[in-house]
């Protein structure tokens, strides 16, 4: 009988705190505006990544295979983002100490979409995200969106 005072006495203390989560993600919006960036590139796949803003830098990396003969357009929609972040593509994984840098957002912090059309020598690519921490007290949820296009390159 005293656990379940207890219980009925202590559930509602953990339904009255609340943190506000503001979400700013227009995921749909964001790939469509994306895919019309295109141009003549045949729509091939798409990638919406969520973040919550918070106090630490956060780093998130997707892995792209690409195939050999065709040539690609990728497209980064940053717009559902309370904040900028940094996208980078390298050409090896994170855990590589050889990998190479081929594309950086950072020369154009004001900007928040990015075409990147890569080199045909390169089958994986990998997308790195850069959150920095969090400007808010309040804890906000955005999302980017990446868009691949692809065109045949017959030799």
């Amino acid at each position: 009988m005293k656990k379940l005072f207890l219980v009925l006495l202590v559930l509602p203390l953990f339904f009255s705190f609340r943190t506000d989560i503001f979400d700013l993600c227009d995921d749909e919006g964001s790939r469509n505006k994306a895919t019309l960036l295109l141009n003549d590139y045949a729509y091939s796949a798409a990638k919406t990544s969520k973040f919550y803003f918070i106090n630490n830098e956060q780093i998130r990396e997707i892995e792209v295979n690409l195939f050999e003969g065709e040539d690609y357009r990728i497209v980064f929609n940053n717009e559902s983002l309370p904040q900028n972040i940094e996208v980078r593509v390298y050409d090896k994984p994170k855990d590589n100490k050889f990998r190479k840098m081929l594309f950086s957002s950072k020369s154009t912090p004001s900007e928040k979409i990015f075409l990147y059309e890569p080199s045909w020598k390169n089958r994986i690519l990998y997308i790195t995200y850069v959150v920095p921490p969090s400007t808010s007290d309040k804890i906000t949820k955005g999302c980017a969106v990446f868009v691949m296009g692809y065109k045949l390159n017959f030799m």
